[in-house]
């Protein structure tokens, strides 16, 4: 599976940092229900991961029966500022690579992204998470950072491609391979001597499909 080095991956996530304001709270919004794919259309047919959120041994995936659907469940994908704790911590990221069997005359996109985790922050301190999806041969999809503010140490779950958020859709025919690059930072500055953990746990990833010409 081709892939996107680590180096440009970073660069991708500093100009998600920059093409959208970072003022969104994490709130939960219903998604509509997912439709069947239709008769002769792709599937998602292998999973990998690479970063400092995901390393080796420590991520699992599910794809659905009818493998239109991925939950990668991370056990590493933890940010945490303040403390004793490694100023390294402060921030992970992973890349999610997705092999598409693309078939002639079709043409996918995102159905709905989804993410879950855990928040512990102390006061004014705040954990951001950006996101961004490629396509091989479509434009990069960024979507506008999702930012927590302590107090706060409860669950989470966001939805960042749906209904009223569209993914870009693949070549006719082609983008055989699909890019989720997600990073997660816990910000203290405001209050160096407090503390914040940000947890990433899932992934829910739902492709769509659509003929073509």
């Amino acid at each position: 599976m081709p892939k996107i080095p680590l180096a440009l991956l970073t660069a991708l996530l500093a100009t998600a940092c920059t093409a959208v304001p970072d003022d969104q709270s994490i709130t939960e919004r219903q998604v509509a229900e997912a439709v069947a794919a239709p008769e002769g259309a792709g599937f998602i047919d292998k999973v990998e991961y690479a970063g400092t959120g995901c390393p080796p041994g420590s991520t699992t995936s599910g794809i659905s029966p009818d493998k239109q659907a991925v939950t990668s469940i991370f056990s590493a994908f933890i940010a945490d500022k303040g403390g004793a704790s490694n100023p390294e911590a402060a921030k992970r990221h992973c890349l999610v690579m997705m092999e598409i069997n693309v078939p002639a005359g079709w043409s996918y996109s995102l159905e709905s992204v989804d993410y879950r985790g855990f928040a512990g922050l102390q006061g004014e301190v705040t954990a951001t998470r950006r996101s961004l999806y490629l396509i091989s041969g479509s434009p990069v999809h960024v979507t506008k950072p999702a930012t927590l503010k302590g107090v706060l140490d409860d669950n989470f779950t966001h939805p960042d491609v749906g209904p009223t958020a569209p993914g870009v859709w693949s070549p006719c025919g082609g983008g055989q391979v699909l890019w989720v690059a997600t990073q997660i930072e816990v910000n203290n500055s405001a209050r160096p001597s407090r503390t914040g953990l940000l947890a990433l746990d899932t992934v829910d990833t739902e492709l769509q499909w659509r003929r073509c010409q």
